[in-house]
Parts: structure tokens; sequence; C-alpha cells
């Protein structure tokens, strides 16, 4: 719409020009005045055929808006060989100063500044509007490309943590599995008749079969993420008094649990911990924390809040990929974490985990 608004404020201005034109022959001024404004919309499917249908008026009748109008379209989009809008901009040049008399030195003075101007001015510009849509491009897509960077470092973190998580996780299977697989083998040898037998040996190759596809699951998880490297022993709840000790924050550790938390529980509260522990270090220096932790009706709450810094940050940048991770364990285990800042200047985070029928 705006194009076409452009389009007949031009013509109209064209028109003005033809009406108070000094016309030498009025035959053949108002033809080449009459296609110089009739080529005007063609500038945006044939800009160079609008240019050559507007030229000639510039000299008579004298109409130059349309001219002004197309070098600055062919301009516009002129991308490589840009050398070529020389032959325009001086065809604009000459053709206004061809009707100039030479024999009057200051008006031809004149003449020639604002011949120079016509035919640079609409270039220049035109030049300028295609840089900025340029430029605003290559932004364009630099702002894609850093936003597809960022989402694969996202998914990345995620993979590895989802990765090292469920090689923790097979950890304890197996170890649960093999002792399965141990129980069934002795009751197949103590079996006082065939059934049981049968029920035992039946037991035993189910254990064996899903050893054998949980340890080609991590063979896949270690392929997917090889930089995770070995997993070392994992802690639990046993050395939470420890870690809170030895991080360096005054923290107070305030726990109401039962002693018989699965494994895969104790090492997710162990790990939002240390990255608690870890974050106040880094973010809020000097602040105390308190770590709360109990159940009720079912349900696991792990709750660290500290207060504000007393001393200065430092300005210690943060990938968030911490809390991508605390995110993933209380997923995994059916939980929910959630983290915000309090009112006096502070940090919570609060994760829930489901324990009905996990303690046991």
């Amino acid at each position: 719409m705006l194009p076409m608004l452009v389009d007949v404020v031009f013509m109209a201005a064209a028109a003005v020009e033809l009406a108070l034109g000094d016309l030498s022959d009025p035959v053949l001024a108002m033809v080449l005045g009459i296609a110089a404004i009739a080529a005007v919309p063609l500038r945006h499917r044939v800009p160079w055929v609008a240019l050559v249908f507007t030229l000639p008026a510039v000299t008579d009748p004298g109409v130059l808006t349309p001219a002004l109008l197309a070098l600055f379209t062919v301009a516009q989009g002129t991308v490589r060989r840009r050398w070529v809008l020389a032959l325009p901009s001086a065809a604009v040049i000459v053709l206004w100063l061809a009707p100039w008399d030479y024999t009057l030195r200051l008006p031809l003075v004149y003449g020639a500044i604002y011949s120079i101007m016509f035919g640079i001015t609409p270039v220049a510009l035109g030049q300028l509007v295609q840089a900025r849509r340029s430029l605003a491009s290559r932004l364009d897509e630099l702002i894609r490309l850093r936003e597809s960077e960022r989402n694969a470092v996202v998914e990345q973190t995620r993979a590895e943590e989802r990765a090292r998580l469920a090689r923790e996780m097979h950890d304890v299977v197996s170890h649960q599995v093999s002792l399965i697989a141990v129980q069934a083998g002795a009751l197949q040898v103590s079996a006082p008749d065939a059934t049981t037998r049968n029920a035992a040996v039946t037991l035993r190759d189910l254990a064996r079969r899903t050893l054998d596809e949980l340890r080609q699951m991590l063979d896949v998880l270690r392929v997917a993420a090889p930089a995770a490297g070995q997993i070392a022993p994992q802690p639990d709840l046993s050395q939470l008094p420890q870690l809170v000790h030895d991080s360096g924050v005054d923290a107070r550790l305030t726990t109401d649990l039962p002693v018989d938390l699965p494994v895969p529980v104790q090492r997710a509260l162990f790990r939002v911990v240390q990255e608690g522990l870890t974050n106040i270090r880094k973010h809020a220096p000097g602040a105390s924390a308190e770590i709360a932790m109990s159940t009720a009706e079912g349900i696991l709450t792990l709750r660290l809040r500290n207060g504000p810094p007393t001393q200065s940050a430092g300005r210690i940048p943060g990938s968030g990929h911490g809390f991508i991770g605390i995110r993933e364990r209380a997923e995994l285990l059916g939980g929910t974490f959630h983290g915000a800042a309090t009112s006096d200047g502070g940090f919570e985070l609060t994760v829930l985990l489901p324990l009905r029928d996990r303690v046991g």
C-alpha cells in the first residue's frame, strides 16, 4: 500500500512539473512527460525499463521527478557491479544540464550544482537503503544462528545430564537385577518341586536378559556422550553434612527423612544441594543459607534458601546449565523444580519428589 501511495505522490508532482514547464515543443514534450509519468509504476518490477522511459523527459519538458524515483529504485536494487550506477547518474546530470545557456556563467554554475545533486543523491540514498536492508538481513541471520547455537548447547547439556543420570540408574537397577538372578539361581538349586524350579529358571533368564539390555543401553549412552567419561562412585545423603561443611557457605542443614530412601533419590538430593551451594558461592558470596529436607503426605521437599550477598559477586557469568540438570533430575524421578529470587534479595530453590512406592 505504501509503495502505491509513493507512486501516486510522485506522479502528481511530475504532472505539476509538466503543467508548469516551459515547453519548447509542446507535442513532443507532452508525449515524453506522459510517458515518464506512466512509467513510474514499472519501477517495482522492471526498474531499468522505467528509468529508460523517464530519462528523455528530464531535458524537455524538464520533468525530473520520475527519473529521480526510477534512479533511486535502480540503486536500491543493485548489489553487485555498482559501477553500473555511474551511467544513469551521468545521464541525469547531462540531460538536466543540456538545456542551460552556457554563455551565462553564474546560472550555468547553479545548473551544474543542481544536476550533480540530482544525479548523485538518488544513487546514494538507494545504496544506503540497500546497505541497511543487507545489514538487517545479516543481523537476523546472526540472531537465528545464535539462537540455534544456544538451543544446541541446551540440548547437549540435557543429553549429557540424561546420559549421566541413566548410567547412575543403571548402576542401581543392575545391582538389584543381579540380586534377583542370584536368588533365582539359588532357588533353582534348592526348589523342592519342578514347578518352582521352572519358575526360578524363568526369573533367572529374565534377569539376565534385562541386564544385557541395560548394558546395551549404557553402551549407546557412552557413544552419544563420550566426554562424560567413567562414572565415579556416586555420593549419598550420608555425605551431605561433609559437603555443607566443606562448601565455604554459612549454611544450616536440617533433615527429617527416612533412612531407607532409594539411592537415586539420595543422589539427586545430594546433587541439588551441591549445585545450590555452588551458586551461592558464585552469585551471593557471604550469604547465609538454610537447607531443609522433609517429607509429608508422600512428598519429599527439599528447600534451599539463601539471603542477600554481603560481598561483591565479581561479575561471575552463569550459564543456567546447573538448573537444567536439577530440573532433569527432578523430572526423571517424577518430581518438580522451582527456583526464584526472594523479596530480600536472596534466592530460593525448591524440589518436590513423590515418595509413594519408593520408600521401603
